[in-house]
């Protein structure tokens, strides 16, 4: 639940976390990151955004460098954990044959049933859930028989339209024949999607080499498709074993 009290907290842990950042930036443009010539060597998204300044038509200011550096560290974090935690909880949902297989295929360097398994989850929970469009052509656009004016803002549901054309529940796969799109499309889409699935892939591959997970005990009430994260804080955590 969202509160005056959880917002001031996420606003003091947004702006330790700016000020730690901030910190970092004005360590780099004299650290051991730069070169004998003082170039700064391209290891970091924040060396990257420095040394774009010589090559870009509109340099990024220090401030815009900190703040997507900022947000990339959040949004880093925060989607990649929640999409590793819900795959990992379908994944014991769905029985130990599955979580085998996938173990299985990990050990031999394969991951196509894992990160299947991630994008389905990403199918059903996507970290961008509504993109908002305008109509830029000046005689508005067509869509089907409705008619839409230029400057017209329309939403758009990734979540439902992803749920609308593949299956309710969780079926690794099915991504693949669905309107998903959990990162956005077009230019505005999220640089760090392709990042956000391999890391979430590689870190249910580790667990499910580790252990076994057995569903929560009231995982009875989890039907497919499972209700909103908001819900899931509620439920036991999950059991796990090493396998026999």
């Amino acid at each position: 639940e969202v509160t005056p009290a959880s917002r001031r907290l996420a606003a003091a842990a947004a702006g330790e976390l700016g000020a730690a950042v901030r910190e970092a930036y004005t360590a780099m443009q004299s650290g051991p990151e730069a070169d004998m010539d003082g170039e700064l060597q391209k290891t970091s998204l924040m060396a990257c955004c420095l040394a774009s300044r010589s090559v870009a038509e509109e340099d990024l200011t220090d401030e815009e460098i900190v703040d997507n550096c900022t947000s990339f560290l959040m949004a880093g974090f925060e989607t990649t954990a929640l999409i590793s935690v819900l795959t990992l909880l379908h994944l014991a949902c769905h029985g130990e044959p599955l979580q085998e297989a996938c173990a299985s295929e990990a050990s031999m360097g394969q991951v196509v049933q894992i990160q299947a398994a991630v994008r389905e989850t990403l199918r059903l929970y996507p970290p961008v859930v509504t993109l908002v469009r305008s109509v830029c052509h000046p005689e508005g656009v067509a869509l089907g028989d409705l008619r839409l004016p230029h400057g017209t803002r329309v939403a758009v549901c990734l979540a439902a339209a992803a749920r609308l054309s593949g299956s309710p529940s969780w079926q690794p796969g099915s991504a693949e024949d669905s309107c998903s799109a959990p990162f956005g499309v077009g230019p505005r889409a999220c640089p760090a999607g392709t990042i956000a699935v391999r890391l979430s892939t590689d870190i249910v591959a580790f667990f499910l080499s580790m252990y076994v997970l057995s569903p929560p005990a009231s995982s009875s009430t989890y039907g497919c498709p499972y209700p909103w994260v908001q819900h899931l804080r509620q439920t036991p955590a999950l059991s796990l074993r090493a396998p026999s």
